[in-house]
C-alpha cells in the first residue's frame, strides 16, 4: 500500500460471506485488505487506537478482534454481559463502552476492568458514540432518549459534589425524539463547546449545543430516518432514509426557528438507493459520501451529487466508515501496538487496587515484546496482577518520574 493512501474506506455487510470487513482504496476502489470471521453487527465496527480492529457478533456475548495488518482474528476471547447492539471506544484507544439491551458497560481496555454499568435507558440502546475529547459518552436508545454522561462522574471511585459512588447520572438528558435513535454524530472541538448531532425513526433530525444541552435546531423529514453523516467544517449535514433517498442539509445560513421542515430549508436529495440507507460516511475532504443499503456501496462525489463508484456486497450492508489509514495496514511488518488488550472483566471489582500498565509508553524502555496476550487459558486473570519485584520496579519508576519533574532535571 502506498503512502498515498491517507484514507481508507472500511465496508461489511451482514452475511459474512467472503470477510468480515474489507478495507478499500476510495479512489481506485481497489480491495486493500479483509478481516476474516463470521459478521459484524451495525454501529460496532471500530478500532482501537491505530492497533486493532473490533467489532460486536451478532447473537452472541462476544466481539471480534482482529490485528489491523492481520486478517485471521486474534484467539483473544473478549466476552461482554450479552450480545452488545453497539460498541465504541474512546478516541485514546483507553476505554470500550458496549451496549447490552438497556444498559452501557465501560471498560479499561489496558486491565480488562469493568469501570461502570450505566442504566438509564428503559429501552434497548441503539448507538454509542464518544466526544473527539474523550470526555464525554454519548448514548441513544429505542426510547427516544439520548443521554450525555461524563466520563469524570462515570468512573469515580469517591463520591463527587452531587453524586455518591455507583450512581453515576447523565450530565444531559435529550428526550425530544418520540422514537428510537439510529444515529449520533459528536461534532469537532472539546464536549463543552461541541455540537451532537442526532436522527431517529420520528422522521426528525435534531442539533445541540453540548454547552447547556439545549437544542438549536430540529429538520422533519417525511421518512423515518436510519443514518447520519456530518462533513468536518461542520456546514452539511446529510441523512439517510428508509425509503432510499438521502437528503443534504446546509447549516451556512440557518433559519430563525428551531423547528423547520426540511422543505422549507431547501435541502437537497440524492436518489440510488432502493432500499433503506443503512450506512453513510464522509471521506476527510467531504468530497466523497459513501452510502450503505441493501447488496451494495455507493460512492458519491458531493459536489455534483453523481455516483462515482458501487462496491457490491453480499447482504445489508452494516458498515460503511472512511478512516485515516492505520500505519500497520500500509506497512505490515511495522506494527508495534501502542498497548495491551486482555479479557474483559465480568463484574464490577471488589474495590482492590491494581497497578497495570496500560501502554507502551509507560515501560519506560523495559522489554515490551516479551509480554504476550493474555489469553483464553488464563481467563485474562493476569491483568492486574504484579510480583513483588514488579511492584518494586513500578515503584522506583514513580520515584524516578517524581524527583524529575519536582526537580525539573
Amino acid at each position: 500500500m502506498g503512502d498515498e493512501k491517507y484514507e481508507v474506506l472500511l465496508t461489511g455487510d451482514s452475511s459474512g460471506q467472503g470477510c468480515n470487513t474489507s478495507a478499500w482504496d476510495p479512489v481506485t476502489g481497489s480491495c486493500l485488505h479483509q478481516w476474516r470471521g463470521g459478521a459484524s453487527l451495525p454501529r460496532s465496527v471500530c478500532l482501537v487506537g491505530d492497533d486493532y480492529l473490533i467489532s460486536g457478533q451478532p447473537n452472541k456475548p462476544l466481539l471480534n478482534v482482529w490485528q489491523v495488518n492481520k486478517c485471521e482474528q486474534l484467539p483473544l476471547r473478549l466476552f461482554t454481559p450479552g450480545p452488545v447492539t453497539a460498541l465504541a471506544v474512546s478516541p485514546s484507544g483507553s476505554y470500550l463502552a458496549a451496549a447490552v439491551q438497556e444498559t452501557v458497560s465501560v471498560w479499561q481496555l489496558g486491565t480488562g476492568h469493568l469501570v461502570a454499568v450505566l442504566a438509564r435507558h428503559y429501552q434497548p440502546v441503539t448507538v454509542v458514540t464518544f466526544t473527539r475529547d474523550g470526555t464525554h459518552l454519548v448514548s441513544g436508545g429505542e426510547d427516544g432518549q439520548v443521554l450525555v454522561w461524563s466520563l469524570v462522574t462515570c468512573l469515580s471511585r469517591r463520591s463527587l459534589p452531587g453524586q455518591q459512588v455507583g450512581q453515576a447520572e447523565p450530565r444531559f438528558t435529550l428526550s425530544d425524539h418520540s422514537l428510537g435513535v439510529t444515529a449520533l454524530h459528536c461534532g469537532y472541538g472539546a464536549a463543552p463547546v461541541a455540537r451532537l448531532y442526532t436522527a431517529a425513526m420520528d422522521q426528525v433530525c435534531r442539533v445541540y449545543s453540548l454547552t447547556r444541552g439545549e437544542q438549536l435546531l430540529a429538520v422533519s423529514f417525511t421518512s423515518p430516518l436510519t443514518s447520519l453523516a456530518v462533513d468536518s467544517l461542520e456546514s452539511v449535514i446529510y441523512v439517510g432514509c428508509q425509503s432510499g433517498t438521502i437528503h443534504t442539509i446546509s447549516l451556512t445560513s440557518p433559519p430563525r426557528e428551531v423547528a423547520v421542515t426540511a422543505d422549507s430549508l431547501g435541502a437537497g436529495t440524492i436518489q440510488g438507493h432502493e432500499h433503506p440507507v443503512t450506512c453513510l460516511s464522509l471521506s476527510m475532504d467531504g468530497r466523497t459520501l459513501a452510502s450503505g443499503g441493501e447488496g451494495q456501496v455507493k460512492l458519491w462525489d458531493t459536489p455534483s451529487k453523481q455516483c462515482v463508484r458501487t462496491l457490491p456486497h453480499k447482504g445489508g450492508v452494516v458498515t460503511a466508515l472512511f478512516l485515516p489509514t492505520p500505519p500497520a495496514l500500509a506497512d505490515r511488518e511495522a506494527w508495534r501496538p501502542a498497548r495491551k488488550l486482555v479479557a474483559l472483566q465480568k463484574g464490577a471489582g471488589g474495590g482492590e487496587f491494581a497497578c497495570s500498565i496500560l501502554r507502551r509508553e509507560d515501560l519506560q524502555g523495559r522489554d515490551w515484546e516479551g509480554a504476550e496476550h493474555t489469553s483464553a487459558q488464563d481467563g485474562g486473570q493476569q491483568g492486574g496482577e504484579h510480583t513483588v519485584e514488579e511492584l518494586k520496579d513500578i515503584n522506583h519508576q514513580l520515584y524516578k518520574f517524581a524527583v524529575k519533574n519536582i526537580l525539573k532535571t
